[in-house]
C-alpha cells in the first residue's frame, strides 16, 4: 500500500543524508563560519563528538530578525534564484545543514552582529524552534550540539569508538587549516587542545608546524597557471610517501573536495616514482571558473563535478613533474660536477688521492639493453606537450593549449640502439669528462661515494642507471608504432554503455598502438597490442581503460598504468648490477646522466637513488652539534 510519509520522518530521512557521522556536522558548521569571514574558529569536541561540539567564531553574525530562521528547511542568505547556485562564491549551499543538526541532535545558536547592542539565542530539538532570547556574547556566533543521533538510535549504533570519530574530526579541521592558512583554528578534545594554526600563512610553515621539519624539508612548492586555472600549494619529493592518503589535501576554488579525477591525476603524476602501494604527500589548491564546476551533486558537498575533467587531468601530471623539476632539492644534485674546467689548460682530473678509484676497463664493455627494437635517445631533453581537446564547446578551458618547453641547443642529438651494447659513454666525450672534477669513490662495487660543494652523496649505481634507462626508455616509447600480433584474436563482449565510449575513442587506441575492429553486435576484437604489452592479459587491459574513458573524458595524458611494469622491467634488467666494478669515466658519466634526467629522486620502483650527507648531518653524527 502507497502511503505518504509524515514530515517528521521525511526531515529525519534527509537529515541522515547530510549527517552521517560527528564530522559531519563539524564540516557543516565550519562553512558557515568560514562564509561568516571569521578569523578565528574555536572547536570544542568531547567522546570525539558523539557528546558535544561546540563552534565558536569571530566572524559577522546573524541579525536577531533572521537567526530563527536560520534552522528552516531551505532558508539561506546564499541564494536568491536558482541561477545563483552556479555562480556561487562560499562553500556552498544546500540548505539543509543547520536544519539536519536540529532534527538529529540537540541544537543551540547564539549570535551577535557587529552592529547589535546584545546577542541573541535560539534552541531547536527534534525540529522544533524555540523563540529568540537575549544573551550576551561577543560579536560572532557559536553553536552548540549535543547528544548527536540521541532520538535516532539505530543510527548511533553505528558510530565507531571515540577516539576514531575524532580522528575524523582532526583530519578536517588540519585539512581546513591548508585551505584558510589565514584563520587560526583552535581544536580541543576532551579538555585538552590538540591543534592550534595560530593562522599560519606559508604552507611550509604549516607543514613543518603539523607533520615535522623531516616532512617540510622535503616538500616543494607549487605555483603555475594554466590557461584559466591556477594551481597552487605544495607536494613532497617521491622519496616522502605514506601508506594511506590522509596527508593529500585537495581543494577547488578553497572548497575541501575528494575527487576520483584528481587522486587518479597524482597517481597517474607518480607513477614512474614511488611504489604502487605508497602515497604522496600534497596540499593542491586549484583556482577555477566557477562556471566550469558543478558544487551541488554530494549532499555532504565532499565532491563536485568539473566541466572539462580532461583538461584538469591532463594539467595535474604537468604541475607535478615541473613543480618537482625546478626545486632547488632536485637541482642541489647538480653540485656534484664542481666547477666547469674545460677551458682551462689544466686538465687533471682531480683524482690521484689513492681513496678515489682511477682503476682502467675497457670502456665498450659495459652490458646494454637486449631487445629487438631501436630507438633514438634525443639528449637535449626537451619536450613540448600539447593538450588538444576533442570537443571544441566543451569549455573554453579546453582550447587552452598546455605548452612547457625546456630546451639546450648546446647538446646534440645521439643515437641509442637497443640492439647493441648501451654504453655509459663513448669515447669521443673522454677528453670533456676527463676535465671535469667529479670525485668519487666506489664502494662494495655497489655504492658511488661522490663530493659536491654541498656535502656528501652516496648513489646506488644500479638505481641510478635503472632511472636513467627507465627514462630513456619510456620517452622513446611514445614514440615507437612497434606491434604484436596476437597468434589468436581476442573478442571481448562490451555492455551498451561500454561499446560507445569505446567507439567515441577508437583513436585513442589507435594513439596507443592497438589494433581494434568493430566484431558483431556490442563486440570488438583486438587484433595487434603494443609491444610492451606483448604479456598483459588483454581484455582486463581495455576493460581498464575504456572504465577511465568514462570516468576522465577528453584526457590526452597517457592512462595507462600497466605499462609502467613492462618498461621498468626492460630498464632493470639492462641497468648496471650490484658488485660491477665500475671505472672513472663510467661513474663520470652515469653521475652526469643522473644530473640530466628529468626524474632523479627514485628508481621505477621507488627506491632512492641517493643519500645525501650535509655538513650539519656529518656533525650530528660525530657528536658536534
Amino acid at each position: 500500500m502507497i502511503q505518504i510519509l509524515d514530515s517528521k520522518t521525511i526531515n529525519k530521512i534527509a537529515a541522515g543524508e547530510v549527517i552521517e557521522r560527528p564530522v559531519s556536522v563539524v564540516k557543516e558548521l565550519l562553512d558557515n563560519s568560514i562564509d561568516a569571514n571569521a578569523t578565528t574558529i574555536q572547536l570544542t569536541i568531547k567522546q570525539g563528538g558523539k557528546e558535544l561540539i561546540q563552534i565558536q567564531d569571530n566572524g559577522g553574525g546573524i541579525p536577531k530578525t533572521e537567526l530563527s530562521l536560520a534552522p528552516i528547511q531551505h532558508a539561506t542568505s546564499k541564494i536568491s534564484k536558482l541561477e545563483d547556485l552556479f555562480e556561487i562564491a562560499s562553500l556552498g549551499f544546500r540548505g539543509e545543514a543547520l536544519s539536519s543538526i536540529g532534527h538529529v541532535a540537540d541544537l543551540t545558536i547564539v549570535s551577535r552582529t557587529k552592529s547589535g547592542d546584545s546577542g541573541y539565542s535560539i534552541h531547536v530539538n527534534d525540529g522544533v524552534i524555540s523563540a529568540t532570547t537575549p544573551l550576551a556574547h561577543e560579536i560572532g556566533t557559536s553553536v552548540k550540539v549535543i547528544e548527536i543521533f540521541d532520538n535516532i538510535p539505530v543510527r548511533k549504533r553505528f558510530l565507531k569508538a571515540t577516539n576514531t570519530e575524532f580522528s575524523y574530526i582532526y583530519e578536517l579541521v588540519l585539512h581546513y587549516s591548508f585551505v584558510f592558512p589565514t584563520i587560526n583554528f583552535v581544536l580541543s578534545h576532551d579538555g585538552k587542545e590538540v591543534l592550534n594554526s595560530s593562522g599560519i600563512s606559508d604552507y611550509k610553515n604549516l607543514t613543518h608546524h603539523f607533520f615535522g621539519k623531516k616532512v617540510a624539508d622535503q616538500c616543494v612548492s607549487i605555483d603555475f597557471q594554466i590557461g584559466d586555472a591556477t594551481f597552487s600549494g605544495i607536494l613532497g619529493v617521491p622519496t616522502l610517501t605514506f601508506s594511506n592518503r590522509t596527508k593529500q589535501i585537495f581543494s577547488v576554488n578553497k572548497r575541501l573536495v575528494k575527487s576520483m579525477v584528481l587522486t587518479k591525476a597524482l597517481k597517474i603524476a607518480y607513477k614512474d616514482d614511488i611504489p604502487s602501494n605508497r602515497f604522496p604527500f600534497i596540499y593542491l589548491n586549484i583556482d577555477i571558473p566557477s562556471s566550469s564546476l558543478d558544487i551541488n551533486i554530494h549532499p555532504q558537498k565532499q565532491d563536485i563535478k568539473f566541466l572539462s575533467p580532461g583538461f584538469v587531468f591532463d594539467c595535474i601530471p604537468k604541475v607535478v613533474r615541473i613543480s618537482l623539476s625546478e626545486a632547488n632539492y632536485a637541482k642541489e644534485i647538480e653540485s656534484i660536477q664542481g666547477p666547469n674546467t674545460r677551458n682551462s689548460s689544466n686538465h687533471s682530473t682531480n683524482l690521484e688521492n689513492p681513496f678515489f678509484k682511477t682503476k682502467e676497463s675497457n670502456i665498450d664493455s659495459l652490458a646494454g639493453l637486449n631487445m629487438s627494437t631501436t630507438f633514438q635517445k634525443l639528449s637535449d631533453h626537451s619536450y613540448i606537450e600539447t593538450n588538444t581537446m576533442k570537443n571544441e564547446n566543451y569549455s573554453e578551458l579546453n582550447n587552452k593549449s598546455l605548452i612547457i618547453s625546456k630546451t639546450n641547443s648546446n647538446q646534440e642529438k645521439k643515437e641509442f640502439t637497443t640492439n647493441e651494447p648501451s654504453h655509459l659513454f663513448n669515447k669521443s666525450t673522454y677528453n670533456a669528462f676527463e676535465a671535469d672534477r667529479i670525485e668519487f669513490l666506489q664502494v662494495f662495487n655497489t655504492y658511488i661515494v661522490v663530493k659536491s660543494d654541498t656535502g656528501m652523496w652516496i648513489l646506488d649505481q644500479h638505481a641510478v642507471h635503472e632511472r636513467i634507462l627507465y627514462e630513456q626508455i619510456k620517452k622513446n616509447w611514445k614514440k615507437s608504432t612497434e606491434k604484436q600480433p596476437l597468434l589468436i584474436s581476442e573478442v571481448i563482449e562490451l555492455s551498451t554503455e561500454t561499446i560507445g565510449i569505446y567507439l567515441e575513442n577508437k583513436s585513442y587506441f589507435s594513439d596507443l598502438n592497438f589494433t581494434i575492429e568493430e566484431f558483431g553486435v556490442k563486440q570488438i576484437v583486438v587484433r595487434e597490442i603494443p609491444l610492451v604489452f606483448a604479456n598483459s592479459s588483454i581484455k582486463p587491459l581495455i576493460m581498464d581503460i575504456l572504465d577511465q574513458l568514462k570516468n576522465i573524458p577528453f584526457a590526452s595524458t597517457d592512462m595507462t598504468l600497466e605499462q609502467k611494469d613492462k618498461l621498468q622491467m626492460m630498464a632493470c634488467k639492462a641497468a648496471i648490477k650490484a658488485g660491477k666494478p665500475m671505472s672513472e669515466l663510467e661513474t663520470k658519466h652515469l653521475i652526469k646522466d643522473l644530473i640530466a634526467s628529468p626524474a632523479n629522486y627514485t628508481c621505477p620502483h621507488g627506491r632512492p637513488l641517493f643519500i645525501k650527507y650535509d655538513k650539519f648531518k656529518l656533525e650530528k653524527l660525530f657528536a658536534r652539534r
